[in-house]
């Protein structure tokens, strides 16, 4: 039985620092999707979902135009100031 897995197998961790405002906004939209049972609920879900619609809505970059975007030559790219933390091995 068990939950149903949320999160991609490609997914990777990273930390985001929210203030309590920011807090208290998350949980809140978590408690209303809670509420009306939505499949997309998690914290998680909630926070993609937003970043997915400033992307399109705001920045008007389709899922679409990202995978063109993504198929480009990294170097190409703008680099970001995003460094990835990787657990150490157990």
């Amino acid at each position: 039985m068990g939950r149903n897995k949320r999160i991609p197998d490609d997914a990777k961790g990273t930390t985001v620092y929210l203030t309590p405002d920011d807090r208290v906004a998350l949980t809140l939209i978590v408690e209303r999707r809670s509420k009306k049972h939505d499949a997309r609920g998690s914290q998680n879900e909630v926070m993609v979902d937003a970043i997915w619609r400033v992307l399109e809505e705001e920045e008007g970059i389709t899922r679409e135009d990202l995978a063109k975007l993504l198929s480009v030559e990294p170097a190409a790219l703008q680099p970001t100031n995003v460094t990835e933390i990787r657990k150490k091995p157990k």
